[in-house]
């Protein structure tokens, strides 16, 4: 998935499409805080549903600068922008591994993330504005968000919890940031008095060529994520899974015996969808006469991404180590000896708190999906609330995870400013985190 996610970008780096893009978006709005929304709130999620990883920051970092933005508050907008849609981003990667180790029911654990989510999508649309220009952009951005922001969440929500479309999720949220982004440009608030022009080049790919790959990987999301016949024949043919049987620990923890566990759908993966999507993007390229440049791209996508794959595979084999030992549950069990009830209001700092020292959403979900989920077990209460305020906190906390940044730093030539970026995104996570402990410790015993 990783590596997957990486050569899709670099594909289409190498070939030019990200410039084409960036001007594509330039030609949109005059507006400085309108482009700002657009590209690191809307266009940040949609990526981030696509890729991930830092890429968000790595793809759109060139075009806020080339608009005018300092490159410091470039990184910290997207990072704050994009954080909504962690959760069911990176082709949900990071909710299935939650979903994996804990053994909730996905469909009640997306309802109640994409709740809380959503209420924090509309907030990063507010904190992107701030960081922007203050006080100033949020007064000016003020329609843009109200209109885009709940539009966003509720489509947000519609996906992912009624129609279980979990990796389209981010996605299509966003596209519809975009859409009504685009839509405001023709009100009398936001309309251009000269929009800008872009020097054309003939032999410069166009926009939709260059955004190829990425609508590609937008439908077959759609084909394997939508609840069909097709999406339930791809699911079920090219399964591998390992049968395992049933253990008992010193401490009588008892594991039963599991049947295909986890199975691996070759046809339905996340990482497959982007391999074809990529695969797809270089025939076009090549048919229309563009010179790509394959081996370099697998070359410096093992290279950026191998940290973090192999950062991926050991945190959650300790996370599933933890779980199968019953570690998670005996640990939860005297915490909340400790804390009481009181610890729900911890819960999605705890996510965050994981995500900035693994350095991924995915692993902190890995780590702490588990003891979450036991600790609400103990108190009664509703466990897929309490891992939902894990999924939310885990999820806004990537403004601050340091090699994201630290990968998104390496394009807007500010390398080696990861502390100045934090420092601006430190607030606004703060207070996202307030409003989700407070939303996690009132409904956990609802």
């Amino acid at each position: 998935l990783v590596f997957g996610g990486l050569l899709l970008y670099n594909v289409i780096k190498d070939v030019g499409a990200v410039k084409s893009i960036t001007d594509g978006i330039s030609r949109v709005t005059t507006d400085p805080v309108l482009q700002t929304l657009i590209v690191a709130w809307a266009l940040s999620g949609l990526i981030q549903g696509v890729s991930g990883f830092g890429l968000p920051i790595v793809i759109l970092a060139p075009i806020l600068i080339g608009l005018g933005l300092k490159p410091i508050k470039t990184v910290a907008c997207i990072a704050i922008g994009h954080s909504w849609a962690v959760a069911f981003g990176s082709m949900s990667s990071s909710f299935f591994t939650l979903a994996l180790i804990t053994g909730l029911s996905m469909p009640t654990l997306a309802y109640w993330t994409s709740i809380f989510l959503g209420i924090a999508s509309i907030l990063t649309g507010f904190l992107v504005a701030f960081v922007h220009g203050g006080i100033k952009s949020i007064k000016k951005g003020f329609i843009a968000i109200m209109v885009m922001g709940p539009s966003m969440a509720f489509t947000y929500f519609i996906v992912s919890s009624v129609a279980l479309s979990y990796m389209t999720a981010s996605v299509i949220s966003g596209l519809v940031g975009i859409f009504c982004g685009i839509a405001l440009t023709k009100t009398r608030f936001y309309m251009n008095k000269k929009v800008k022009q872009i020097n054309t080049d003939k032999n410069k790919i166009n926009f939709n060529l260059g955004f190829l790959p990425y609508y590609v990987v937008i439908i077959l999301s759609i084909i394997v994520g939508w609840p069909t016949n097709i999406s339930k024949w791809l699911s079920t043919h090219l399964s591998i899974g390992f049968n395992f049987p049933e253990t008992v620990t010193g401490l009588g923890w008892v594991n039963l015996n599991v049947v295909s566990y986890p199975p691996f759908n070759m046809l339905t993966h996340p990482g497959t969808i982007l391999l074809v999507s990529t695969f797809v993007g270089l025939l076009f390229f090549k048919l229309k006469g563009y010179q790509t440049f394959v081996s370099q791209g697998i070359k410096n996508s093992f290279k950026s991404g191998y940290k973090s794959m192999l950062g991926i595979l050991f945190t959650t084999m300790t996370a599933l180590i933890v779980n199968e030992s019953g570690m998670a549950f005996f640990t939860a069990q005297e915490t909340m000896k400790i804390a009481g009830n009181n610890y729900f209001f911890l819960i999605p700092f705890i996510g965050a708190l994981g995500t900035f020292l693994t350095g991924t959403t995915t692993s902190s979900n890995a780590l702490f999906g588990v003891f979450q989920k036991s600790t609400a077990d103990i108190a009664g209460a509703n466990a897929y609330v309490a891992s939902a305020g894990q999924a939310s906190g885990a999820s806004v906390a990537g403004m601050i995870s340091p090699p994201k940044l630290a990968i998104g730093l390496s394009t807007s030539g500010a390398e080696g400013k990861l502390s100045d970026v934090i420092r601006k995104t430190i607030g606004p996570l703060f207070l996202l985190l307030v409003v989700l402990s407070i939303l996690t410790a009132i409904f956990a015993f609802t």
